[in-house]
């Protein structure tokens, strides 16, 4: 369908080019219908499920961090008084610190081999706390932009568009694994990961970017924006406190993303092999195949 779109600005398809389309011819039979159709929903049901676990997980770990770190009613607050600083009243012991001192901005980089093939992290498969697929991009066609090193536990943020609020947490990346220098990649040096993520994806921290953002068209923040980003920091104690609480829902969250896409990847390879007959349905063994897909 892409192939066929025409249009300068917005592409579009006409009815004629619709109906010329080349589709798969479906089986005839109503029982072989039903049962492809029982097969590909079971894997549509574990994807939705899946979704529905992270979305427990995500609004999970920001209510944690929401009522430690904005509301301060961590595990042992009644014992800490309040005292003032530049953001209003915090917990005693606690600092008022920008980002550049708990964190690096964009710390490394590199370019990719002529011969290497890498997964390109770029905006378009960023989206808020979410990462899409990545493309294998061939070294020697590399975009410029691609130089961002990226490690397990950093955060990734746009820098277009800081309303947009497209950022996520890397709990596992693979290590051919380079982002787009339109991403500022924020690695923690003196709290967790996990700390650094959801402060960061705090609405205080998105409206610091937007207020920082110039350019009309296309507003754009730059890495000192980032590293002068205020921040409330809490004691050791409470930070690590946190981390052990939230890191297994990012932990779980992340497998469960991944599990995701390949089950939506097994899905779309079963489709026109059960539908044209290529494979036996009453032969399948979905259960080994997803669990080999999972493992």
């Amino acid at each position: 369908m892409r192939a066929q779109t025409g249009g300068a600005t917005v592409g579009h398809l006409n009815v004629g080019d619709i109906r010329k389309l080349n589709v798969t011819p479906m089986p005839v039979d109503a029982d072989h219908q039903a049962n492809v159709a029982e097969v590909l929903g079971s894997i549509d049901d574990l994807i939705e499920n899946n979704r529905r676990r992270i979305e427990l997980l995500e609004e999970t770990a920001r209510a944690i961090y929401r009522e430690w770190f904005v509301n301060y009613r961590y595990p042992g607050h009644e014992d800490v008084p309040m005292v003032d600083s530049a953001l209003g009243l915090i917990p005693d012991g606690w600092e008022v610190q920008p980002l550049a001192a708990i964190a690096t901005v964009n710390g490394s980089s590199r370019k990719p081999g002529g011969d290497e093939v890498f997964r390109y992290l770029d905006i378009s498969a960023l989206s808020e706390r979410h990462i899409g697929e990545l493309e294998a991009i061939g070294g020697s066609s590399a975009p410029g932009r691609a130089r961002r090193v990226v490690s397990p536990g950093d955060t990734v943020w746009a820098t277009v568009r800081p309303n947009r609020r497209a950022h996520a947490l890397l709990v596992a990346p693979d290590s051919d694994w380079i982002a787009s220098t339109g991403l500022a990649v924020l690695t923690p040096s003196t709290v967790s990961p996990d700390f650094l993520f959801e402060t960061s994806s705090a609405t205080a921290f998105s409206d610091w970017l937007v207020g920082r953002a110039t350019g009309s068209a296309y507003p754009a923040v730059r890495a000192k924006d980032f590293e002068e980003a205020p921040i409330v920091v809490p004691d050791v104690a409470v930070d690590a406190a946190f981390a052990d609480k939230v890191s297994p829902m990012h932990d779980l969250s992340w497998r469960l993303r991944n599990e995701c896409s390949r089950l939506a990847a097994l899905r779309d390879l079963l489709l026109p092999k059960l539908v044209t007959g290529q494979i036996d349905i009453s032969t399948l063994d979905l259960d080994a195949l997803v669990a080999r897909q999972v493992a």
